[in-house]
């Protein structure tokens, strides 16, 4: 009968869920492989043999058990369409319900009494295994461990190495769950070191959202996001995540971007300012050099060129020492990066002549991943081929920059294509090449 009961719960729970027995199992196996377990013997016929009360459910099974109704599933709590998302939900608490969490901890600790474990080969029954007994077994089987964690930061730092690979859209939804599950288990009982370990997978995370929320023009998300992030990177201690969601964040502030909703160049540079402050080139020289190849735009834009070429400079000497990280926010870092960041230098500078050059350079160096890079780097350089009078070859750049970014799901209508088009070709509108180039760009 008690089988019976605490299979009738579970069947409730999962129904809540929204999950059939399948895809509770597969969210079991799922997180099993998180912790570098292999549970091929978790099916569909294994759950509703639980819910049935005909299998007993060992302790081993109460720590998933546990993950898969306590935590959101990766298949779960999907965007709302291409861009609704609430991302101020990883803000609130993971369980708005105060009486969700305690209503699944007592299907757990139910479960958890029809079977334990007493040496090697003697199952116990509930009569075996008091309250007192039962309670340590839970506790410890729902403490977040170091299998678990490990999982969860590799994923988090994987992430990165996905752009290109995956439409933007999608790769944010699955960096979006993953905060949800990381924000759901920092609700959990773990070792300090542990909670700042998963903290920082977390911001590692966050900082890459935020990322790809610029790069698809959802800049309300992207803030957020990078709050979120500086917020754990803080509490984390890890500096590299905090200092590169400072760097995202100035794009968002920035007059050098065309799409900026509300242009602070002085916002922008103090950001940037208090990133350089927290990375040193000894501990993370990848993550510096990201920042100062930011800083030198800013400074290029506000006419400091001397200034520019000095972090410009920096920057490259701090890229050539190391190896490139296999992993993290920093694993992107191509030969291509600073001679991109050197042509939009001398973009904004007046150097066109120099611009094209780099920027032709750097193009001919970027792999097919490099996709919103090459989009980026096709627009400068048609805006300096622009200024330069060549108007028909300007237009075929902004084409191939636009196609580029609608076939890899980035916003059709990228600011930066639009920016450049208005201003170096707007005294050529009357020409056919600009004509065409609006009817392909502008009217879509």
């Amino acid at each position: 009968m008690g089988g019976q009961l605490a299979g009738w719960r579970l069947r409730a729970a999962r129904a809540e869920l929204g999950l059939t027995e399948d895809a509770f199992a597969r969210e079991m196996r799922r997180w099993a492989g998180i912790r570098g377990e292999r549970r091929a013997d978790l099916t569909g016929d294994t759950v509703a043999e639980w819910e049935g009360g005909i299998r007993a459910i060992e302790m081993a099974d109460v720590r998933l058990l546990w993950l898969v109704l306590e935590v959101p599933g990766w298949d779960r709590g999907r965007l709302t369409g291409d861009h609704g998302v609430d991302t101020w939900s990883l803000f609130r608490p993971a369980e708005p319900a105060a009486n969700q969490g305690q209503r699944r901890r007592d299907l757990l600790r139910s479960l958890a009494g029809l079977d334990g474990r007493d040496g090697p080969d003697r199952p116990v029954g509930p009569a075996d295994l008091d309250l007192e007994r039962l309670s340590r077994a839970l506790e410890q089987a729902l403490v977040v461990d170091r299998p678990l964690l490990d999982g969860l930061t590799t994923a988090a730092r994987h992430f990165p190495k996905e752009w290109g690979h995956r439409p933007p859209q999608e790769l944010r939804q699955h960096v979006h769950a993953h905060l949800q599950v990381v924000h759901a288990l920092l609700d959990g009982t773990m070792p300090g070191r542990a909670r700042r370990d998963l903290e920082s997978a977390a911001a590692t995370a966050a900082t890459f959202a935020g990322l790809i929320s610029i790069l698809v023009d959802q800049h309300e998300d992207a803030g957020i996001y990078l709050r979120l992030a500086q917020r754990l990177a803080g509490s984390a201690g890890d500096t590299e995540s905090h200092a590169l969601a400072l760097a995202f964040a100035s794009y968002l502030t920035s007059a050098v971007e065309p799409d900026a909703k509300s242009p602070d160049p002085g916002l922008a540079r103090a950001q940037i300012d208090a990133a350089v402050r927290m990375v040193s080139a000894e501990t993370a020289p990848f993550a510096r050099a990201w920042v100062l190849l930011r800083g030198a735009t800013e400074q290029a834009w506000a006419g400091d060129e001397l200034g520019a070429h000095r972090l410009l400079d920096e920057a490259e000497r701090l890229s050539s020492r190391d190896p490139v990280p296999a992993d993290g926010l920093v694993s992107p870092w191509t030969a291509d990066t600073h001679i991109a960041f050197r042509g939009e230098v001398a973009t904004i500078c007046g150097r066109h002549d120099q611009a094209i050059s780099l920027l032709e350079t750097a193009l001919g160096k970027m792999g097919p991943s490099r996709v919103a890079t090459r989009a980026r780097a096709l627009a400068d350089l048609a805006g300096a081929h622009a200024r330069e009078g060549n108007v028909d070859h300007a237009c075929e750049l902004l084409a191939q920059a636009y196609e580029l970014a609608r076939l890899a799901g980035l916003s059709q209508r990228i600011p930066r294509i639009i920016g450049v088009r208005n201003r170096d070709l707007a005294r050529h509108q009357a020409e056919p090449a600009v004509r065409r180039l609006d009817d392909l760009v502008l009217d879509h």
